[in-house]
Parts: C-alpha cells; sequence; structure tokens
C-alpha cells in the first residue's frame, strides 16, 4: 500500500486519495457522483465552442502512423468547480506494459475573431461570444483563465520504430470537488499501424517575421534589437517550431539580411547574419529550400509599378530605399550584390536549394514591371529559380520558374497550370485573406478539418508546395489574443498568424496542429500512390471533391483516412 500511495503522490500530488484504486478500469470511466463535473472524448477536428452545452462522448480509436503525433481531444465539464486541479496522462502499450509513450497535456483556450467576411463559407462557423478554441497553453501557465467547459488538448509523439499496434491511454484529473478530494478518469485508445513517417516531401513556406516590432510582443511590449542575443534566442524557437511541425522551406531576404559597406563606388557584402539565421533552421532538418525574399514592392497602390530595393550606407548606418528600375543605383547595386550572394550561396552548399521572390502578388497591370525586374535577377543569376505567389498566370509566363497562385486563381487557370505541371514545371498554391467562400483557408472561424484539407487539395492537384504570409504578423491585430481579425484591413481571424506570443517563448494553436496532420496526409496519400494510384485517387476524390467543394464531415473523414491506413499496412 505505501508504494501504491507513493505513486499517486508522484503523479498528483499529495491531495490525491488512496480511494482511487477503487475506481473502474473501463473506457468508459467517469466523474464523480457528486458534481456535475465530467469528461467527453471528443474528436480533435472539431471545434468546441463556448455557448455549447451538450456533447457527444466520441470514443473512437485514433489510428496514426508511425512519426505521426497522436492527437487526443477531452473536455472537461464544469471545470471550475475544481479545485486544485492536477492532471496526468500515460499511455501504455497493450501487449507491453513497460512501453510508455510521452504525452503532452495542453489547455486549448479562445481567442477573438470578429465574423468580417466578405464572402462567407457555407460551413463558417458561428459563435455569439465571438470568441474561438485556437491557441494551445501549456500546464501551469499563469495569467489565463479556465473556461467552465475546458478543452484539453494531449498530444502524443508516436517513435518511428514503434511496434505497431494497440496503446491505451489514461488521462486522469485529481482535485477537489465541494471539498471532497476527488479523481476522474478517462480512457483512451490509439491504434499504431506499420506505414512510416519520416522526411516529409510537401515543401511548405509558412513565412516569421523577425521585425523588432513584432518580438516586442514576446518581450513585454519592449522592442528587441536586431543580432542581439535576445533576438537570436527568439529566433531559434521559430526555428524549433519549424522543425516540430514540418516546415521545410525558410523564407529570408538577402537584401535586408546583409551588412554592407561602400568605398568608392564598390560594395563588400557581409553574409554572417544571413547564414547564422539559416544555419538556426537547418539545424532542425527544415532547409529543404531557401526562399529568398522579395527584392522589390508597389510603389503604391495594388495596380502601380514595382520598386527595387536598393540599400543606402550613410556614416555605417544602412537604410532600404525603394527606386525605379531605371534609376542607375538599382544597376550599380545589383551588378555587384546578385554575383556576390550567388558565389557565397555556392560556397556554402545552398545554390542550388535557394529560390528567389521578385515583388509579392503582381497582377496583369503591373506585370511589365515585374519582367524588367526578372530580367535582371536572370542577367547576374541565370540558373536561379524565381519563385513567385501571383494572381497573374499567361501575363507571366517564362518569367516565373516556381509558380504559387493563389488557390482561387490554381482553380479558374488550372488548364495553364495543370499544363505546366505535364511539362515538369513545379506549381505551389498559397492561400492569405482569401481565398474566400467556400475555399479551404486557415482562418479561425473555419472548421478545424479545413486547413488539414489544404494539403489534401496539394495531392489531388499534383501541387508540390505550399505557402502562407504569415505564422506571426502579430501587428495585424489589435491584441492577438482579444482580437485576431484585423478589422481595419478587413483580414479575416488567424489569418496573420498561427502562433502566439508569450512571454520569450511561443504558443502554438489547434490549427497549426491540423496543418502538420495534413501534412502528413500528403505523405501517406504519396505512399499509397505508389503503392496502388487508383485507390489513393479514389480515397481523395472522397474528400476533395473539387477546388471549392469539400466534404467536411468529420466522421466520413476519420472513415477515408482508416482506410488510407489499412490500405498501406496490406
Amino acid at each position: 500500500m505505501f508504494i501504491f500511495n507513493l505513486l499517486f503522490v508522484l503523479l498528483f500530488g499529495s491531495s490525491v486519495p488512496v480511494s482511487y484504486c477503487n475506481q473502474p478500469e473501463s473506457i468508459n470511466d467517469q466523474s464523480s457522483q457528486k458534481s456535475m463535473v465530467s469528461i467527453y472524448q471528443i474528436d480533435p477536428l472539431e471545434k468546441i465552442l463556448l455557448e455549447q452545452n451538450s456533447f457527444t462522448d466520441n470514443q473512437d480509436t485514433i489510428r496514426v502512423a508511425r512519426g505521426e503525433v497522436a492527437t487526443v481531444q477531452l473536455l472537461v465539464m464544469g471545470f471550475n468547480e475544481i479545485a486544485n486541479p492536477q492532471m496526468n496522462v500515460r499511455v501504455f502499450s497493450e501487449k507491453n506494459m513497460t512501453n510508455e509513450l510521452k504525452g503532452e497535456i495542453n489547455r486549448v483556450g479562445y481567442v477573438g475573431a470578429t465574423n468580417k467576411f466578405e464572402k462567407p463559407s457555407s460551413v463558417i462557423l458561428s459563435s455569439n461570444t465571438n470568441k474561438y478554441p485556437d491557441v494551445l497553453f501549456p500546464l501551469g501557465e499563469q495569467g489565463h483563465d479556465y473556461e467552465k467547459n475546458q478543452p484539453f488538448w494531449i498530444s502524443i509523439p508516436i517513435p518511428e520504430n514503434i511496434a505497431p499496434g494497440i496503446y491505451k491511454g489514461r488521462f486522469t484529473l485529481g482535485g477537489q470537488i465541494d471539498n471532497n478530494d476527488t479523481v476522474l478518469k478517462k480512457s483512451f485508445v490509439i491504434r499504431v499501424y506499420p506505414p512510416v513517417i519520416n522526411k516529409t516531401s510537401l515543401l511548405v513556406s509558412n513565412w516569421n517575421y523577425f521585425d523588432s516590432r513584432i518580438l516586442a510582443y514576446m518581450n513585454n511590449g519592449v522592442n528587441v534589437k536586431k543580432y542581439s542575443v535576445l533576438y537570436w534566442d527568439l529566433v531559434k524557437q521559430f526555428a524549433e517550431v519549424a522543425g516540430e511541425y514540418k516546415f521545410n522551406v525558410h523564407f529570408i531576404n538577402p537584401v535586408e539580411e546583409t551588412s554592407y559597406k561602400i568605398e568608392n563606388g564598390r560594395y563588400s557584402f557581409d553574409f554572417s547574419n544571413f547564414d547564422k539565421q539559416i544555419n538556426f533552421f537547418q539545424k532542425e532538418g527544415t532547409i529543404a529550400r531557401i526562399e529568398g525574399g522579395h527584392v522589390a514592392i508597389r510603389s503604391g497602390n495594388w495596380e502601380s509599378p514595382f520598386l527595387v530595393k536598393v540599400p543606402e550606407i550613410t556614416n555605417e548606418t544602412t537604410t532600404i530605399r525603394y527606386l525605379p528600375m531605371n534609376d542607375s543605383r538599382v544597376s550599380d547595386f545589383y551588378s555587384q550584390f546578385l554575383p556576390a550572394l550567388k558565389e557565397h550561396l555556392i560556397e556554402k552548399g545552398w545554390y542550388n536549394i535557394y529560390m528567389q521572390h521578385i515583388a509579392d502578388e503582381p497582377i496583369s497591370d503591373n506585370a511589365d514591371s515585374y519582367k524588367q525586374i526578372s530580367k535582371m535577377i536572370r542577367m547576374y543569376m541565370a540558373d536561379a529559380k524565381i519563385i513567385e505567389a501571383t494572381y497573374a498566370a499567361e501575363e507571366l509566363s517564362s518569367y516565373i520558374d516556381i509558380w504559387t497562385p493563389i488557390l482561387g486563381v490554381f482553380h479558374n487557370s488550372y488548364p495553364y497550370f495543370e499544363d505546366l505541371i505535364n511539362k515538369g514545371t513545379e506549381v505551389w498554391f498559397y492561400t492569405c485573406t482569401g481565398p474566400q467562400g467556400d475555399y479551404a483557408n486557415r482562418f479561425i472561424q473555419l472548421p478545424l478539418i479545413q486547413p488539414r484539407l489544404l494539403h489534401w487539395i496539394n495531392f489531388k492537384y499534383n501541387s508540390v508546395g505550399y505557402l502562407h504570409w504569415a505564422t506571426n504578423h502579430w501587428l495585424s491585430a489589435t491584441n492577438p489574443y482579444k482580437e485576431t481579425t484585423n478589422l481595419k484591413e478587413g483580414w479575416n481571424g488567424g489569418d496573420a498568424f498561427v502562433l502566439y506570443p508569450g512571454y520569450r517563448k511561443l504558443y502554438s494553436s489547434i490549427r497549426l496542429h491540423a496543418i502538420r496532420d495534413g501534412i502528413t496526409d500528403y505523405e501517406l496519400l504519396k505512399m499509397l500512390k505508389e503503392k496502388n494510384a487508383t485507390k489513393a485517387k479514389e480515397l481523395t476524390d472522397e474528400v476533395v471533391l473539387s477546388f471549392d467543394r469539400y466534404n467536411n464531415s468529420v466522421e466520413h473523414f476519420r472513415g477515408i483516412r482508416k482506410v488510407l491506413l489499412e490500405e498501406l499496412s496490406k
């Protein structure tokens, strides 16, 4: 008995009673008879709204491949009735009880998102509180209120070398209800299938912003000096996130991350900070491609021509100027910078994975100025790949190497892009503030299945990459927790970030988990295509009906994914 009591003290603290041993072991374990507190298993693709008061306990098996992350969402109804709550999760192999998997419990937090869709989705979620579940807080974080009906998010990384089979988990919540020590339990089942997910092939870019004003959100509102010790500590955290969530393309602007000196019209270049940033991400295994940031921006409104970035050095201070292509300072700088950048990338062994942006989202009206800059890039870096997120298609033919149309343009111009794909051209797609309507996106007000389906779209339409403009552009919200919608710009909730700032730390989100799971889905579908292309297409078509039509049923999706895993296990 002493050993048993000691175990519980170690797991839950001294308040947990010995009477725990009398609790039943069935999967339907439930809560105390003395309160209305109860625990429900809710599919992690279901968003739990604050105003909900009726739930169905979903005890379906969690099905994963090796190398994936198994996710369990548990809702504790009446959580505010529990004093001094303490939680624990344990997962063991059904065959070998010494084989324990590590699980992490996070609390699902709610953030503000005011519905400002110009073209509403037919499946948009509506909350009368304008609050939606998204951010994930580690247990023990202070300063964040728990909800009466509180969801918890359990993540269990599945090792690549683990034995396939059944694993049984147990979530335990201890505390006091009406001054009585109480223990509540909830069991769940994980089935691990034989397929293995390791390094992913889908090219995924989510842009990070290291502007001092943005990093200030992680520093109690105090700007973070560029290249300071704290700056690099924060950058490292973003690299770790990229590794954890399978982002393998790193966006970095070479013009802005290079140091300069000029003497008698000749530039010298110091790439050490550029290299240091890439090295952080490379260390996390996230550098399948380096995505060189834009060298030009719009001169005014959306239709205006592009101006080119040129550094101006005065008294060892560098200021970026924006100049028209016919300004001699443009050619003076780029005739020196681009060959030096190319030479440096070759020296580092990075040139073959380097891609260069020119100007963001060109359209027909400014295609001519885009072409001029593209010609300059090709003059000095002839074999570098030009990548662009674009609203234009045929207008920029031969000026872009890696096409990244917004999803709506990908749809509307698909015959053009399909022809490019068939000829061996690399085609990605991107989402941002659009497309709206019934297109899949990662807005907070959309069902959680939608950001996951983005990568089923990748597979269905042979698109090998996905881009989104921001992981952490918190400046696009008045407060990333209180209101995630940029009401002034009309950007929908969550468009500008999937990460949340803490004090010198980052918090993940349930959307980010869905995106990662979609990336692994893509890899599983590719594996099945190699084995049975007809079946892979059949399963994909059951989920993605067309570019803007999907089966959003979570139950249906789980059935399809079960078949996917079973087919790969034959």
